[in-house]
């Protein structure tokens, strides 16, 4: 079995005690989003040299291949800042979910897409999602009842934050 770690902007691939070390992605990394359920993809997010969307979330093949863009200038989540992750799927690999704010005008939303048999991805537009319409246009895509999903093992199951704020109504004269 191997293990995926981060070090030094990049990501490489091991064994569990460490050895035989191989880096999967060849470009820097913002941070390791995710890496999909069959143990065949990895998700990052990544800065580019475009003055106008300067990241972008990318899937690489942890055996080697052309990566796959997912979106250019999308809002990317996940471990760093305590949310759900950008990219995820279910545990059987049946749905794909992206957490994002794809657009400035669709605000940030989960977004599930069925996926074929056997497949990671659903059909990914060459230059990556760029809109809400790019993803709703996708057979038996949903946007989700709540942001930030993490999923569980059927779309009526997973598990979300919620954040609600409570704040003292009175008044208190405190003395002088």
């Amino acid at each position: 079995m191997t293990a995926v770690a981060v070090d030094s902007d990049f990501v490489y691939r091991m064994k569990e005690d460490g050895s035989a070390k191989q880096r999967i992605v060849a470009d820097p990394v913002i941070y390791l989003i995710s890496s999909s359920p069959d143990r065949k993809w990895v998700v990052v997010w990544k800065a580019t040299n475009d003055p106008i969307n300067t990241q972008e979330v990318v899937a690489y093949p942890i055996a080697g291949g052309e990566p796959r863009l997912i979106c250019k200038g999308c809002n990317a989540t996940g471990p760093a800042n305590l949310g759900a992750p950008t990219v995820s799927w279910s545990p059987d690999q049946k749905y794909f979910y992206l957490n994002s704010s794809i657009s400035v005008m669709s605000g940030y939303k989960t977004y599930r897409i069925p996926l074929a048999c056997g497949a990671a991805f659903p059909p990914l537009p060459s230059g990556g999602f760029q809109s809400e319409r790019d993803l709703l246009s996708l057979p038996g895509a949903s946007v989700a009842e709540y942001s930030g999903i993490f999923p569980g093992p059927d779309p009526a199951v997973n598990a979300f934050n919620r954040t609600t704020t409570h704040r003292n109504l009175y008044r208190i004269q405190l003395p002088r």
